[in-house]
């Protein structure tokens, strides 16, 4: 059932919606915006907006994907075809749904427009971007962190506290950045090509500074990593 205003709505005694509602419980708008909003954020009792919740409650996720060793070129079908790869990997943890942490120039997926997202806009600069702000990213088993994402859903505290990955030797992983998290334009044409040109810019998964994410370019036929981010 869909309550409109419900800032306002009182539901009649004894009208069916799922839960028994008295006259007081009118004024408690964050139980109405869960009934019309399931799983989003919601208000606290002093009507201040709690924060969200990411990840299902539980820790985020980064896990590398990698095809069971054969890697990827860069013909990933774009990026919704690297999110779809990041969810059908033999890799893939038990829990969550995953998108690839990479941008194109086609802007499908943005992290900033200014270098570390500067300015007023700030996390508004992003678009369908995979990180989310202010949370704490752990390894594949859950536990080990990586690090923490500032206000604008971006890494700039390094060294992260852990590598993204120690346990896979299969350095670079395919995200095309360039500094301050900018997209680069080097991203295998909007990763859809696998032939030697043109390149696709990639990160060292064996380091903790931000050349994690950016390091150097590569040939787009050359099989790289993804960086696959829970949601």
């Amino acid at each position: 059932m869909k309550l409109s205003n419900h800032r306002s709505f009182c539901p009649a005694a004894g009208m069916a919606i799922g839960l028994a509602l008295s006259a007081a419980h009118c004024q408690n708008f964050g139980l109405m915006d869960k009934l019309e909003n399931p799983g989003s954020s919601s208000q606290a009792g002093d009507g201040s907006a709690s924060a969200p919740v990411y990840c299902g409650g539980q820790p985020c996720r980064i896990y590398t994907a990698w095809d069971g060793g054969n890697l990827y070129a860069g013909n990933l079908g774009g990026v919704t075809g690297a999110d779809a790869k990041c969810n059908s990997d033999v890799a893939k943890p038990s829990v969550g749904t995953y998108q690839a942490l990479l941008v194109d120039t086609a802007e499908t997926r943005r992290a900033c427009v200014n270098a570390n997202c500067a300015g007023a806009a700030g996390i508004e600069q992003s678009i369908n971007w995979v990180l989310h702000p202010n949370t704490v990213y752990v390894q594949t088993n859950g536990v080990t962190v990586i690090g923490t994402t500032n206000s604008n859903a971006i890494f700039t505290n390094f060294p992260l506290v852990n590598k993204i990955d120690p346990g896979n030797s299969l350095f670079r992983a395919w995200t095309g950045l360039g500094n301050g998290w900018l997209k680069s334009g080097n991203n295998c044409s909007d990763w859809t090509v696998g032939t030697s040109l043109p390149n696709g810019d990639t990160g060292n998964i064996l380091g903790t500074d931000y050349f994690s994410f950016s390091e150097a370019a590569n040939l787009c036929s050359n099989g790289q990593i993804l960086y696959c981010v829970q949601q």
